[in-house]
């Protein structure tokens, strides 16, 4: 995660090598979605608040050079992907960290490169990120079908628990509506999460077999 110090004007820069942060209040955050004053879109025509409406909305503030975002974007994709199709609408917010990353052509070959193909809004000013309240990246903002900020996200991990919330604010603005199962992406993030840091302890796994002297194993994982 690498935040952003305006009051200082200087990039105070913090490497999550592990990523799973805790989300701030949204105390300092925007609480509904901003007025989008983009320097110009890629992938779309402008978007707005009010032509949102009734969309759930995932914000993510990206830069192409930063290695916590890089390692975030596989999952961003795959949201938009799987859901895409059900009223999530992605939105990559593309905030420059040096002066090279103003550059048009640079931005349109990090675009390229990392594969992306949902709305990019390309922020030189920072003007969404000020109205965001934003202060690093990479950042994650989903707002509900109503436009009210729901959850925001910064740094790395907690993907199984950003789709989740995708998934709630979905089926919410659509009653009845049937989601596909959970991305491989995040359930495959979920489970080795849970190896990592589970403390060991017994398991019993359950054995289908038609052997009647044959139940279970008793195994462990963890550190």
């Amino acid at each position: 995660m690498r935040r952003l110090d305006f009051s200082a004007t200087k990039v105070l820069v913090s490497m999550l090598l592990v990523g799973v942060t805790a989300a701030p209040a949204l105390a300092l955050a925007a609480s509904g979605i901003p007025a989008l004053e983009a320097q110009r879109w890629v992938n779309s025509s402008p978007l707005n608040a009010e032509g949102l409406r009734g969309k759930v909305v995932l914000v993510d503030i990206w830069e192409y050079t930063c290695i916590n975002w890089i390692r975030t974007s596989p999952y961003v994709k795959a949201l938009n992907r799987d859901y895409a199709k059900f009223g999530l609408v992605v939105i990559g917010v593309h905030a420059p960290e040096f002066e090279f990353g103003k550059r048009a052509e640079n931005i349109d070959r990090g675009i390229r490169d990392h594969g992306l193909g949902y709305p990019i809004a390309i922020d030189n000013d920072f003007a969404i990120w000020r109205a965001l309240g934003n202060d690093a990246w990479p950042a994650k903002y989903l707002f509900d079908a109503q436009g009210n900020l729901v959850r925001r996200w910064v740094g790395e991990g907690s993907y199984d628990q950003i789709e989740s919330e995708v998934r709630r604010l979905l089926m919410a603005a659509q009653p009845g509506i049937v989601l596909p199962g959970v991305s491989a992406e995040a359930s495959a993030f979920a489970l080795a999460a849970v190896v990592a840091g589970a403390p060991k302890q017994s398991h019993v796994l359950t054995l289908v077999t038609s052997d009647p002297g044959v139940q279970a194993y008793v195994f462990t994982f963890g550190p």
